[in-house]
């Protein structure tokens, strides 16, 4: 599921963007 995996990377990024 790429889809699932491409969400945690935003997330991820968006975390660190804060």
């Amino acid at each position: 599921m790429p889809d699932l995996s491409r969400n945690l990377v935003h997330q991820r990024w968006l975390l660190k963007l804060v």
